[in-house]
């Protein structure tokens, strides 16, 4: 295999490209490189912990997010059962009032039924004792009768 040449500017020559040559600037080369590779290692080390730290911020927000709309929630949840149960106490308050009024009815009814039937008995007893009378007169107008 042929070695590399180097043409110089200066004096146009070429010269053999050993490694005795070379070694200095592939050092260099190599340093240079070693240098922008422990740079970009680091970019990306501190783009990371950057990473990492964003993570933890939106964890930390999610979590207090869902703290919040848990506590929304029940809060919601609370004010639907209140509501409920108001609602169920003015029902049921309705219905009360509804019931005690048609009580009241009937007790009415009952009452001039219970009068009506007091009168139709005290007429039915008049009848009776008209009839007892009657028939006392009968038999006694019988009586005279016979005498």
């Amino acid at each position: 295999m042929a070695e590399p040449m180097i043409v110089c500017p200066n004096c146009s020559s070429s010269i053999p490209l050993t490694e005795s040559l070379a070694a200095p600037l592939l050092k260099a080369t190599r340093a240079k490189f070693e240098q922008a590779l422990a740079e970009k290692e680091q970019d990306f080390a501190g783009r990371e912990q950057s990473l990492r730290e964003q993570r933890a911020v939106l964890e930390q927000e999610r979590t207090a997010l869902d703290e919040t709309v848990a506590a929304k929630l029940e809060d919601e949840r609370k004010r639907i059962v209140e509501q409920e149960s108001a609602k169920a106490q003015r029902l049921a308050a309705t219905e009360l009032a509804t019931k005690v009024s048609e009580i009241a009815d009937l007790n009415v009814l009952i009452q001039d039924r219970e009068a009506k039937l007091a009168v139709a008995q005290n007429a039915q007893a008049e009848l009776v004792r008209r009839e007892r009378e009657l028939d006392d007169a009968r038999r006694g107008i019988e009586l005279t009768i016979q005498d």
